[in-house]
């Protein structure tokens, strides 16, 4: 045995070399929760004393941490509690270690035999039909028996290269696509194998040029690529003459830009067609670096938690960073405008964008993230059998922490990534307000990944019976067991939950900002109600601000809320007859004001913050001595916050601000904000 340090794979064996034969030995469990236990045996060579297990989920990136336990003298482990889901679960020992899938049903304790056994790798190269490499490819490995949408993946580099590790052996199934140029598959491969060579049927095409600065052709300056067809924003640096090169692209649009440390060019958009694109030059003026930290709750640095900071409106080429072991992060110079700056980190609930000012002053922010809770549960019928197939949703709660995350939901397979690109922006049924789980068949029900708060829960099984669960604490990072609940049958009212509304109706429209362009990336909901208390379709308006929804409501006036970061909310009712609907924002507001002491004498040094309704921070306020201005302030209620060194506690006060009539100008003026008088 070498003194390398060697990544083992787990071959596992169920209780007689099947799945099957292991679950049908399972025995129930006290509640509705699940169990994995087992022992390790190691390879000739390996000793397998002192080997922690790992748990972790298998649907979230990086596979949120669960559970751990050590192996005793006789190299068994257990771990209890385990709600029903997928799982990897990990080992470590000797800086050797082990990987292996698994499934864990409610009332079920699973059963496994692990055995170490030496990792193998897949690894290849993706090349157009002239061999040239094509970067930022999609690969997708399988396990044959598997489906695809239970798949690993990756990107190609660069180079075209790609690598799978951690591996077992067996055959899987290898799919590859590249926007543009085309996609190939391979049904069976047998692994351990030799380096995959994967041929595309299209021809990939390359943009370059030259960046410059003030002084000429700038060296070592980093250039972003962006585009729908790309997964992830690429780079490179340029040479000693300013030259810079993309290779292996597809058709399609692209936004194109760069940075160094204190310089900045504007993003440019350009249309790759079946050619290549060559002297496309940037040029660099002033800029600002965009840095800042992560912290959780506890106020520690979340090292590797990933920083999106993108451009308002969004222009398809974010910086995408990492932060460091100190919690740090820091972008290229960016070009003054306005940013949205969110962070996410596998096992922690994504926070609302911060929106940010590059304006001659180097921003710096803090981003604290929260670990997810979660709620568990059993749920029985009336006569006491577990009600297998009802409905749990969870409700909304009284404080502002519940998850308004406004992502799309596709009913049934999620499709292959070729077939969800040419989805664009059509109808994304999907409902607000409640998430929603089926109880399985063991009565058992989970809802992860809830910021702090409190939730309540309604139940529903047609033609059995239903329940409403008044709201209980979700503390971070805790699971809240709601325990076992009955429905109740024939409740004298049904239950307010909200339902998808579905006619045959057809609408579309575009989306404008203040002064009549196109508006994409912006947010449009459908509602039945002047207040959109009852949204129950939304769509993402698309490049040129365009949206449409089909099989609304036939007879039924509608309204459309369209919400953007940098504008806010607007609302545009529709006619029965409408077809075509335009949705232009008003101009952003903006305050200003003077902070006093009580005598009326104006405070210089004072601090000033602005926060929306539901808690999102503002634009950055301007302070001038005692007077402060903040532009670029949707329209809506604000909430005005000052505080100062000699203050024990700060003063807010809630603002009604109105679109600006005229843009550049405050549409609240004359504020004055009083505070408490210093003694001195």
């Amino acid at each position: 045995m070498t003194a390398r340090r060697l990544r083992l794979c787990l071959i596992v064996f169920l209780c007689g070399a099947t799945a099957a034969a292991c679950r049908g030995s399972a025995t129930p469990s006290s509640n509705a929760s699940g169990s994995v236990q087992g022992h390790v045996s190691g390879s000739t060579d390996t000793s397998v004393s002192g080997l922690r297990v790992t748990l972790r989920k298998a649907d979230t990136p990086g596979g949120s941490f669960v559970a751990e336990t050590t192996l005793d003298k006789s190299g068994r482990f257990q771990i209890k509690g385990v709600a029903a889901g997928e799982y990897l679960l990990e080992s470590e020992v000797a800086g050797q270690g082990a990987l292996v899938p698994l499934t864990v049903r409610s009332g079920e304790t699973l059963t496994t035999v692990l055995r170490l056994a030496e990792p193998v790798k897949v690894k290849g190269q993706v090349v157009d039909r002239k061999g040239n490499p094509v970067p930022s490819a999609l690969v997708l490995l399988w396990r044959i028996g598997q489906a695809a949408t239970d798949s690993r993946e990756t990107s190609t580099n660069e180079q075209g290269d790609f690598t799978f590790d951690r591996l077992a052996p067996g055959n899987v199934s290898v799919l590859v696509q590249a926007a543009g140029i085309g996609s190939v598959k391979l049904d069976s491969v047998a692994i351990p194998a030799r380096a995959l060579h994967l041929v595309l049927e299209g021809l990939g095409v390359s943009i370059s040029g030259t960046v410059m600065g003030p002084k000429g052709p700038e060296a070592q300056a980093t250039v972003r690529l962006g585009g729908a067809g790309l997964r992830t924003s690429r780079s490179t640096n340029t040479d000693a003459g300013g030259h810079f090169i993309f290779q292996g692209l597809g058709p399609g649009d692209y936004a194109i830009r760069a940075g160094s440390v204190i310089l900045a060019s504007g993003t440019r958009k350009v249309t790759m067609a079946a050619s290549d694109v060559s002297n496309f030059d940037l040029t660099m003026g002033s800029g600002e670096v965009v840095s800042g930290t992560v912290i959780d709750s506890q106020r520690k640095p979340l090292t590797g938690a990933t920083v999106v900071v993108q451009s308002v409106p969004l222009d398809e080429c974010p910086e995408t960073l990492s932060v460091d072991v100190v919690g740090y992060f820091s972008t290229i110079a960016l070009t003054r405008g306005s940013y949205q700056v969110t962070a996410s980190m596998p096992g922690f609930v994504p926070q609302p964008p911060q929106f940010i000012s590059v304006n001659g002053r180097p921003p710096n922010i803090s981003i604290q993230v929260f670990r997810a809770g979660r709620v568990i549960g059993r749920l029985l019928t009336p006569s006491g059998v577990p009600a297998s197939g009802a409905e749990i949703r969870l409700t909304a709660p009284s404080g502002p922490s519940y998850p308004s995350d406004r992502l799309p939901v596709v009913a049934g397979n999620l499709p292959l990534a070729a077939e969800a690109a040419s989805l664009g922006t059509q109808l994304l049924p999907h409902v607000l307000r409640s998430r929603a789980v089926t109880v399985d068949s063991k009565g058992a029900f989970e809802l992860g990944e809830l910021r702090p708060g409190s939730y309540g829960l309604t139940a529903q099984l047609e033609g059995v019976g239903q329940l409403a669960v008044a709201p209980r604490p979700v503390k971070e990072g805790a699971t809240t067991d709601f325990a076992t609940l009955k429905l109740i049958a024939n409740l004298p009212s049904p239950l307010p939950i909200p339902t998808t509304i579905h006619g045959t109706r057809k609408l579309s429209g575009v989306v404008r900002d203040p002064k009549g362009r196109a508006l994409p990336n912006t947010s449009i909901a459908v509602s039945t109600s002047e207040k959109a208390v009852d949204e129950f379709v939304s769509s993402i308006s698309g490049r040129n601000g365009e949206f449409s929804f089909t099989d609304l409501p036939e007879q039924k006036a509608l309204v459309l809320v369209a919400r953007n970061p940098a504008l806010g909310t607007t609302s545009v009712a529709v006619s029965l007859t409408e077809k075509s609907v335009v949705i232009q924002f008003a101009s952003p507001g903006g305050i200003e004001g003077d902070i006093v002491d009580e005598r009326g004498r104006f405070v210089q040094g004072a601090q000033v913050s602005i926060q929306s309704a539901e808690g999102n921070p503002g634009p950055p306020v301007q302070m001038s001595g005692a007077g402060f201005r903040v532009m670029g302030v949707p329209a809506g209620t604000w909430t005005l916050t000052v505080n100062t060194s000699q203050m024990q506690k700060p003063v807010s006060q809630l603002i009604e601000v109105p679109a600006s009539a005229v843009p550049g100008v405050a549409s609240v003026r004359g504020i004055k904000i009083k505070i408490p008088t210093v003694q001195k």
